[in-house]
């Protein structure tokens, strides 16, 4: 994908009475250059859907433990897990690759 043929970040978003502040204003912006990144490299969204998951995973077992330090990794792991799952569908809005699922 050139210069030319690069989505606006508007086409990329959901219907708007979907979406939700915190997403407008970080999550789609910050997922919207994930997303090209992925596209650039031929990464499907479902890739980037089990990524999120992972990270959202391990940002659960961070929470875990009783220890400021590993709290604030599992913050950074939760908010990277939200990132790549706003990534997940403005890739596929962007690509035209969706799945039944």
């Amino acid at each position: 994908m050139n210069e030319k043929q690069k989505p606006s970040l508007q086409s990329t978003l959901k219907s708007a009475d979907t979406e939700e502040t915190i997403d407008l204003i970080f999550y789609r912006p910050v997922g919207y250059y994930w997303a090209l990144l992925f596209s650039r490299f031929g990464i499907t969204p479902n890739a980037v859907t089990v990524a999120s998951i992972f990270l959202g995973v391990a940002a659960g077992v961070m929470f875990y433990f009783n220890d400021i330090y590993y709290n604030v990794i599992g913050m950074f792991l939760l908010i990277w897990a939200n990132t790549y799952d706003s990534a997940d569908g403005q890739l596929a809005r962007m690509t035209g690759k969706k799945s039944a699922i």
